[in-house]
C-alpha cells in the first residue's frame, strides 16, 4: 500500500521526462528552497550531492538522475499550495526532505522507479529531518495532513 507522502508525490513518466530533459535550464533555485536544503544537510551533516531546481515540468518533486547528475526538481507553486494549507512551513520541508532521502539512500541509483518500501524509507527520514529540525509531532502530523489535502498544479 503506497504511504501518504508517496500518494502526493506521484509523477508522470512525460513530466519527469520533460523535467530530466530540461533540468539544466528549467529554472533558477529559488532562496526559500535553498535555505531549507541547506539548513536539512547542516543538522544530518552532508552536503548537497544534488542540484536543487525549480521548476513547473513537475507537478510536485522529484529526485531524479540525468546525465550522471543528480537533481532535486520542485515545482514552487505545488510547495506555496502545502505551505499555505498548513499555515507553516513544515509541509514544504517534508517534501524536500522525502526527496533528499531518495537519493541519500541511494534509491535513484537503481533502475526501477518507485517502490513501497522506498517511500517508506523516505518518509522515514523526511520525518528524522523534522524531528531533527525542531517539529513537533503535531507539527510534523500537520505538514502531512496539509500534504495530502493539497492538490499539484494543473
Amino acid at each position: 500500500m503506497p504511504t501518504l507522502i508517496s500518494l502526493f508525490l506521484r509523477r508522470t513518466a512525460l513530466g519527469l521526462l520533460l523535467a530530466c530533459a530540461f533540468a539544466g535550464t528549467a529554472g533558477a533555485q529559488t532562496g526559500g528552497a535553498t535555505g531549507i536544503i541547506q539548513e536539512i544537510t547542516n543538522v544530518v551533516g552532508l552536503q548537497p550531492r544534488f542540484e536543487l531546481r525549480a521548476t513547473h515540468d513537475v507537478d510536485n518533486a522529484a529526485a531524479v538522475v540525468y546525465g550522471g547528475k543528480r537533481y532535486l526538481l520542485y515545482n514552487p507553486d505545488f510547495l506555496a499550495a502545502v505551505n499555505r494549507a498548513g499555515r507553516t512551513d513544515w509541509a514544504g520541508i517534508s517534501i524536500l526532505a522525502h526527496e533528499m532521502g531518495h537519493h541519500l539512500n541511494g534509491h535513484t541509483l537503481r533502475a526501477g522507479g518507485s517502490n513501497p518500501q522506498d517511500e517508506l524509507e523516505a518518509d522515514e527520514f523526511s520525518g528524522f529531518v523534522l524531528r531533527k529540525l525542531g517539529a513537533s509531532l503535531a507539527q510534523a502530523q500537520a505538514a502531512l495532513a496539509a500534504v495530502a489535502t493539497t492538490r499539484a498544479p494543473v
